[in-house]
């Protein structure tokens, strides 16, 4: 089965089902049309079930999920590859798990997951403040990254932007490890993250990110 690269799909709600905590999920803009077929990045990924632009072996996209897509995206690779299907047999189901950060994204459409879902779920995951719970594990349990948070956190607020928040967010969780170097399939480490009860996901990727 070729790539459908080139195929636009309709613009869908919010898609994405669960964050970590209650509440109705952000709303993203609709995508642009897309107006150019093509994708400029070969598959040569050795994981052919994802879009070569997610994945983390031969992506040579840049983008900061700090920002939406939208403007964190290089403008004609957002155009090119947003609208696409983020694997090979398109799915109405994908999770997003990692080692650098401790929730679960899932992304669950009405329509096959797209790549601008996939960079959008991410950017999402990491614009709510800490929880209460969460902070106090860091505080417990590892003084290290409680100073790593703290740290990005008054980085962030100094930045001279009226409207950063007082508060300690999820993005400060990553520290300086705000790029997006893309995802990777580790079936062992799905299996040991996911929560006792919880239904498995055929499409669970591991998000990678790195300081730039």
């Amino acid at each position: 089965m070729n790539w459908p690269w080139g195929a636009a799909q309709p613009a869908a709600p919010a898609p994405w089902g669960n964050f970590g905590q209650p509440g109705a999920p952000p709303q993203v803009s609709p995508l642009p049309p897309l107006p150019h077929p093509a994708a400029p990045w070969r598959n040569g990924s050795k994981w052919p079930q994802l879009h070569p632009i997610l994945a983390a072996d031969v992506t040579q996209l840049t983008y900061n999920v700090s920002h939406k897509a939208s403007v964190g995206v290089n403008s004609s690779a957002y155009l090119a590859n947003a609208h696409t299907p983020a694997t090979r047999n398109p799915t109405a189901h994908m999770r997003l798990i990692s080692p650098q950060f401790p929730w679960s994204i899932d992304i669950q459409p009405h329509a096959p997951v797209t790549v601008g879902m996939v960079w959008d779920a991410i950017h999402a995951v990491f614009q709510d403040d800490i929880r209460d719970s969460e902070w106090g594990l860091v505080v417990v349990h590892d003084r290290k990254l409680r100073a790593a948070i703290e740290k990005a956190a008054k980085k962030r607020t100094d930045s001279g932007d009226e409207n950063a928040s007082k508060r300690v967010r999820r993005i400060d969780w990553l520290g300086e490890r705000v790029c997006l170097k893309g995802l990777e399939y580790d079936e062992s480490f799905a299996k040991a993250r996911l929560l006792p009860g919880e239904k498995e996901c055929a499409e669970t990727w591991v998000v990678r990110l790195y300081a730039p």
